[in-house]
């Protein structure tokens, strides 16, 4: 078993009076002294958890159009919405009101039949 690719992007508002977004390419790394995780972008911009900023890791798959899949996206198929969460050792379909471990470990042949149609930030009233 290979690896999975290690990403991240970063849900924030970047600049005063900005609408909130995504940002990808980071590296993340633990302040100890702030007890937050932090990423950086290719600028060294830094961006704490503790600031309200949330990072979001890939789960080293991809949806059926071969799109990235990260936490927090939401997937569509066979007419029920679900929300990905990835917690180091599992990755987890919330279905609209309930949760399912869907595999232990990571496993790269695993394919997801569905597709990104948004996320929980922007598009959380999907899972209602």
């Amino acid at each position: 078993m290979k690896n999975r690719e290690i990403k991240f992007r970063v849900w924030g508002a970047f600049y005063p009076d900005e609408k909130y977004k995504y940002i990808y390419g980071l590296s993340v790394n633990y302040n100890k002294y702030t007890n937050s995780n932090y990423a950086i972008d290719g600028c060294q911009q830094m961006y704490e958890e503790k600031d309200g900023y949330i990072i979001q890791q890939y789960i080293g798959l991809k949806d059926k159009n071969g799109k990235e899949i990260y936490e927090g996206d939401i997937i569509y198929d066979e007419n029920c919405y679900t929300e990905i969460i990835w917690d180091e050792k599992h990755l987890i379909y919330r279905e609209q009101n309930s949760v399912m471990n869907l595999s232990i470990g990571f496993n790269e042949k695993f394919k997801i039949k569905g597709k990104i149609v948004g996320n929980i930030f922007e598009n959380f009233n999907l899972l209602k």
